[in-house]
């Protein structure tokens, strides 16, 4: 469940971007920047405090989105989840696909999460 929470987030942010009209550096642009946050997640055997840490920055011709979630359970227990993806732009102006795995000729391809790809 983790991991949809944390692809919500992506897609928010993927969708958020794509949205806006082309800026001087970007579509992205708007969003660049370190953000960091909290959240309250309960489940149905306990609440879980969290500590949300999110960067956006250029990478290349697109952008990067690195977040970081980490999670304090009520037993004492702390885990720890980051990811980085990299986003290129598409035909479609304003449109980004991901490009975080290399097919087999080392060219960056978007992930697929119907796949299992996160």
């Amino acid at each position: 469940m983790p991991v949809l929470r944390l692809l919500y987030v992506l897609i928010v942010f993927s969708v958020a971007a794509t949205s806006l009209p082309a800026l001087a550096g970007g579509p992205a642009e708007a969003f660049y920047g370190h953000f960091v946050g909290k959240a309250i997640d309960q489940g149905a055997d306990e609440i879980e405090n969290r500590d949300l840490e999110v960067h956006i920055r250029p990478y290349k011709n697109g952008f990067n989105v690195e977040w970081t979630t980490t999670i304090h359970r009520s037993s004492g227990k702390v885990k720890r989840a980051a990811f980085s993806i990299n986003f290129r732009p598409t035909q479609q102006d304003g449109v980004f696909s991901s490009a975080m795995r290399k097919d087999k000729f080392g060219n960056a391809r978007p992930l697929d999460p119907l796949k299992g790809d996160p």
